[in-house]
């Protein structure tokens, strides 16, 4: 008997499973939608549309759902809204590699590509750059407000000598990061407008 109700609890989970996989989407956010066909994202400023196993096309909306920017991929990006209003449009092109351009949603500026950001935040974004590690305004690469040389180790990827960073109080920057051949961890405060 108990070996019945175990039989039955056990076809009823599988067919629940197999009902909700009914080409319904699977995971729904009002911002993202999956199917098992296709993956769509639509939201207010982006949508992201998969016309064949290797395109996808990106359409960034301003206000009143103007066209700001349209491109397409060979890989679908990832979009995140970063707390400061911003989009991150991401293209992997492998671990840890990514390309990455940044929406401004409230002035609809579109910032140049970067490789492998390290930080963006505050309208500020840090990135390397031939051994060196940038300080810059995300929309505009030429304002720079701080150039870094250190000791960074040798890695494959410059980005990943670069453990972690943050902002705090506006014009300092926290950085942990590896120096020399030795990779010695070493964190440092860093002034922004000294």
């Amino acid at each position: 008997m108990i070996k019945l109700r175990i039989f039955i609890i056990i076809l009823l989970m599988l067919n629940m499973g197999f009902v909700s996989c009914d080409k319904k989407p699977v995971i729904s956010d009002g911002n993202l939608q999956v199917t098992p066909q296709k993956t769509f994202a639509i939201g207010e400023y982006y949508k992201i549309t998969k016309h064949s196993d290797r395109e996808y096309s990106l359409i960034l909306y301003g206000k009143g759902k103007n066209v700001i920017k349209e491109e397409e991929y060979p890989k679908e990006p990832s979009v995140n809204l970063l707390k400061d209003g911003i989009l991150q449009v991401t293209i992997s092109t492998g671990s840890p590699a990514s390309y990455v351009h940044y929406f401004d949603i409230i002035s609809n500026k579109v910032s140049d590509v970067y490789f492998n950001p390290i930080l963006a935040q505050n309208g500020k974004i840090v990135y390397m750059n031939e051994g060196e590690l940038i300080v810059s305004d995300i929309f505009d690469k030429t304002k720079i407000f701080k150039k870094i040389i250190r000791d960074f180790s040798p890695t494959a990827n410059p980005a990943s000598a670069v453990l972690g960073a943050r902002f705090q109080e506006g014009n300092k920057l926290y950085i942990d990061y590896l120096s020399g051949a030795e990779e010695k961890e070493t964190s440092e405060i860093i002034y922004l407008n000294q």
